[in-house]
């Protein structure tokens, strides 16, 4: 399992990206918008995740706070789960993050915001 928390005091959205050998001409598949609430953690991916070694994302807030990367990647304003070949006449290209699941165990939460030590 995935989740992504948000501990930054505005609303963000999320986009998230895996490998999926099913995805013809590019095997990566991504999904998003996931809306997530000050305070809240919310699950983006249900299962297994150690599939896929390297998982990728793209978080802004909407007071304009960005978690961006070196990774270039088209999105649409709207909620999606496309192949990464496909696009939309409305997509912009964002820079996505790596993140690296090896060793993660069987659930891994991102952190987005001031992050506060767990007990």
């Amino acid at each position: 399992m995935i989740s992504i928390w948000n501990n930054h005091t505005q609303t963000i959205g999320a986009v998230i990206e895996w490998f999926n050998p099913n995805c013809k001409g590019d095997p990566w598949e991504k999904a998003g918008w996931y809306v997530i609430e000050p305070g809240t953690t919310k699950q983006v991916w249900r299962g297994n995740h150690n599939f896929n070694r390297f998982w990728y994302g793209f978080v802004f807030a909407v007071d304009g706070r960005k978690w961006t990367g070196n990774f270039p990647e088209t999105v649409p304003p709207q909620a999606f789960q496309w192949c990464r070949t496909i696009s939309s006449s409305t997509s912009e290209s964002v820079g996505m993050f790596e993140k690296d699941a090896a060793g993660s165990g069987s659930n891994w939460v991102w952190a987005f915001g001031e992050v506060i030590p767990i007990p």
